[in-house]
């Protein structure tokens, strides 16, 4: 989470370019914009349904949807973040990774969806 806050944070112009423009790329840059991003996404998901292999994460845990959150959360700090702020992208990337793994270890409370068996976008 680190990493991905520090990318965003140190240059929010290209980060909200790239979060909201990305889809009027050329379409070839478009297209190997997107294989990037699928690599991305599947390997969050890679990574929570190892945690919830290994017992590390409560077991239910769907990797897709729980993908889609973290990333979606941040993504976000894109909209709201201020060089001049409270929060030092240290301190979010802290308070984030509290915020995603308190709830990554707790019983789910909705049953899983089988994402994978989607194709993927």
């Amino acid at each position: 989470t680190g990493a991905h806050i520090r990318v965003v944070t140190d240059d929010l112009g290209n980060a909200v370019s790239f979060l909201d423009e990305w889809r009027f790329l050329s379409p070839e840059r478009r297209t190997a914009v997107a294989a990037r991003r699928r690599r991305y996404e599947r390997r969050f998901r890679e990574v929570i349904r190892d945690g919830v292999e290994a017992g590390d994460f409560a077991r239910g845990t769907d990797p897709h949807l729980t993908a889609m959150w973290m990333l979606s959360a941040l993504n976000g700090i894109a909209v709201w973040y201020r060089p001049d702020g409270e929060l030092d992208p240290e301190s979010i990337a802290d308070r984030y990774a509290d915020l995603f793994l308190s709830g990554l270890s707790g019983p789910p409370r909705a049953p899983a969806i089988d994402f994978d068996r989607r194709s993927d976008p």
